[in-house]
C-alpha cells in the first residue's frame, strides 16, 4: 500500500525538525543576554545542536541544512558573511567523519568532545574575524561566549535526544 500524503507529509516535517529547532536555537542565541551593568553577550546555541544531529542523526541533519544554519547566522550575526558558515561546515564535517568515535559513548566523553570541537570553533571564528579586521579582536566576550556555550550543552543536547526519541524514532 502506498502512503497518503498525509503520511508523506508527516513523513516529511518530521525529518525537518532538527533542522527547525537548529533555527529556533538560532533565533534565541540573537537575543543578548546581560552578563554585568551594560556587557551582553550572545550565546552560541546553534553549535550544541549541529554537533549531536551530526554525531547520532546525520541522515535528518544534512550538510545542506548545516550550510543554511551557518549562513542564515551569518546574515543575521555579527560574524563577516561567511564565517560561521565556513565553520560550520567544516565542523560538521568533522564530526561526520570521526562520529565512529563518539557513538555509545558515556555522556562525560561526549561533553569531553563538544568541549575540544566548540574550542575550535570559537578560535576559528576569533581568528577568521581578527584577519577580516585587519587586527585582533577582544578575546574576552568569546571566552564568555564559549563558557556559555560548554554550559547549556547539557540542557540542548538533552532537548535535542528528547527530539530524537519521540519525533524520530521510527524514521
Amino acid at each position: 500500500m502506498r502512503p497518503s500524503f498525509f503520511q508523506k507529509l508527516d513523513l516529511f516535517l518530521r525529518k525537518q525538525t532538527p533542522f527547525c529547532i537548529s533555527l529556533l536555537l538560532l533565533f534565541l542565541s540573537l537575543i543578548p543576554l546581560p552578563i554585568s551593568g551594560s556587557f551582553y553577550i550572545k550565546p552560541m546555541l546553534t553549535i550544541p545542536c549541529v554537533f549531536y544531529w551530526a554525531i547520532y542523526r546525520p541522515d535528518v541533519m544534512g550538510l545542506g541544512s548545516v550550510y543554511l544554519i551557518g549562513l542564515i547566522q551569518d546574515i543575521l550575526g555579527e560574524a563577516p558573511l561567511g564565517v560561521d558558515t565556513l565553520l560550520f561546515v567544516a565542523m560538521y564535517l568533522f564530526i561526520i567523519s570521526q562520529r565512529r568515535f563518539f557513538i555509545n559513548r558515556p555522556f562525560s566523553f561526549i561533553w569531553f568532545g563538544f568541549i575540544i570541537i566548540s574550542l575550535v570553533f570559537c578560535i576559528g571564528q576569533w581568528l577568521l574575524v581578527s584577519i577580516n579586521y585587519a587586527q585582533f579582536i577582544g578575546f574576552a566576550p568569546l571566552l564568555y561566549r564559549y563558557i556559555i556555550l560548554v554550559s547549556l550543552f547539557p540542557a540542548i543536547n538533552l532537548l535535542c535526544a528528547k527530539i530524537d526519541n519521540q519525533i524520530l524514532r521510527d524514521l
